[in-house]
């Protein structure tokens, strides 16, 4: 397939795949460049620099990806997989001046992974899974107070975290369910030319579950225990539990616990004042609970589900004005909520598609009774299609209400709509054409902030590091009116 549209944007993929009844394989690969717009938005308050981000933000990329499946025999298979994605962005700086604009970065992801399935006997198939996967992200500039604008394009940061994983899974039918036992070891390790005071950590996890689906009854149970070499070890459970009222009505609950333990980065980075780690954060533990009831037939269905999660120890970013920055910028709060429900819907009507949902939150801090950040109260989607002949003609439309950036609900997003038109045509099974014109009314909006973008003009003289500079922060921007098309070929 080939796409191109606005921002010069274009994309590229193609593939093969193939094979016969006892070995199949498949390659892909995908490609995608952007000209892009500049990734903040201009902001008069920020004097000092805002007149330097004014450039254009690319970014380039290119992704491969295969497989290869091998059945040794009957009751035997191999499976091996690789995937690499390579990327280059451009991108602005709140922190900079005329001497030095042009900040780049480049991304790397790599994952290898290979198993071996196979059924013991006719009540007991085992697999075992070997993989490793590499995120690798590369400043091309360094954070440095005594070059110009700060920084330093002769030298690099970097950042690349390691993630070597072993699983041994036994799946065992019962005379009533299946039982199903694994064991898993991941080894974490982070190589960076930052100041990390650790930069390993190794977690085993040992699983059972429970599964069975008898007549209208449907039970899953899981407990789950881990033994972390940098936290406590910790035991996590589930139970879900699903009815069916009629074959087209089903209720179904669920309840489980969490466990979420914080990044490299959030713990341990030092070397930059604007990106301090807290190496006394504790892990995020949350009890979710959740009830729905669906409804299905051959040409709609409609579902309602209430949730409710309870988070000890979440896990929240302060942003600050630079000369407040600690060690404390990242930090846990006592507990947290997230309370809400999600209703979704689809329904044809002849030739016409309506399909949408809406989910109502409230996700707070319950010590402060304040907002989470970067979490709307409401948010949705509503589209309808029609379809007739080879054509597929819609509009889609997706919202959010406000929202805050900080945790004490004073720097506030406002919400907004976007209304998209697409259009699908199929000139054969092979050939098919794709146009999107998104962001159709050209909405001004913005999903984050960084720093303070209405925070007040002052000067603070007596940083040696930073001099005189403004508070105020900037909106990151978003794409506006947009077109983009895209052809498809199937062999």
């Amino acid at each position: 397939g080939i796409g191109y549209g606005s921002y010069n944007t274009s994309n590229f993929q193609s593939g093969i795949r193939g094979g016969n009844n006892q070995t199949t394989y498949a390659i892909n690969f995908a490609a995608m460049n952007t000209d892009g717009f500049s990734a903040l938005v201009h902001n008069p308050l920020a004097y000092e620099y805002d007149p330097y981000i004014g450039d254009k933000d690319g970014y380039r990329n290119k992704t491969i990806s295969s497989s290869l499946n091998h059945k040794i025999n009957e009751n035997y298979q191999i499976d091996f997989m690789y995937y690499l994605s390579k990327g280059n962005n451009s991108f602005d700086n709140r922190y900079t001046d005329v001497n030095f604009t042009n900040f780049k970065s480049d991304t790397k992801q790599q994952i290898l992974a290979t198993s071996l399935t196979g059924h013991i006997n006719s009540i007991w198939k085992a697999s075992i899974k070997i993989g490793q996967t590499t995120d690798k992200y590369l400043d091309k500039q360094k954070y440095d107070p005594y070059s110009p604008g700060f920084y330093n394009p002769n030298l690099n940061d970097l950042y690349q975290t390691t993630q070597n994983q072993f699983a041994w899974q036994n799946d065992i039918k019962l005379p009533i369910g299946s039982l199903t036992l694994l064991y898993d070891r991941l080894t974490q390790e982070i190589k960076t030319t930052d100041l990390y005071e650790k930069t390993k950590r190794i977690n085993n996890g040992y699983m059972m579950g429970y599964l069975v689906n008898q007549g209208k009854h449907n039970l899953q149970v899981n407990i789950r225990t881990d033994l972390n070499s940098v936290y406590e070890n910790s035991t996590t459970e589930n139970i879900g539990y699903a009815y069916s009222i009629t074959p087209n009505w089903i209720a179904a609950s669920s309840y489980g616990t969490a466990f979420v333990s914080p990044s490299f980065n959030y713990l341990y980075a030092l070397s930059e004042k604007t990106a301090y780690g807290n190496p006394n954060l504790k892990p995020e533990k949350s009890e979710n609970i959740e009830a729905s009831l669906r409804y299905r037939d051959d040409s709609s269905s409609i579902s309602l589900t209430a949730f409710r999660n309870n988070i000890n120890d979440f896990i929240i970013y302060n942003d600050t004005n630079p000369e407040n920055y600690s060690r404390t910028n990242t930090t846990n709060l006592n507990k947290a909520s997230i309370i809400g429900f999600t209703v979704s819907a689809d329904q044809f009507f002849g030739h016409f598609q309506i399909k949408g949902s809406l989910t109502n939150q409230t996700a707070k801090n319950a010590d402060t009774d304040k907002y989470l950040p970067y979490r709307s109260t409401i948010l949705g989607n509503l589209n309808l299609n029609y379809y007739i002949s080879n054509w597929n003609l819609g509009i889609e439309t997706t919202g959010s209400g406000t929202r805050y950036s900080d945790k004490a609900n004073t720097r506030k997003i406002d919400g907004y709509i976007l209304t998209n038109i697409i259009a699908d045509y199929k000139f054969s099974e092979q050939l098919k054409f794709n146009l999107r014109l998104n962001n159709v009314l050209d909405k001004n909006y913005t999903l984050t902030y960084e720093g303070d973008p209405n925070g007040p003009i002052v000067s603070v003289v007596d940083d040696p590091l930073y001099g005189p500079y403004s508070t105020a922060g900037f909106k990151y921007k978003t794409p506006g009116r947009s077109i983009f098309a895209n052809l498809r070929y199937d062999f």
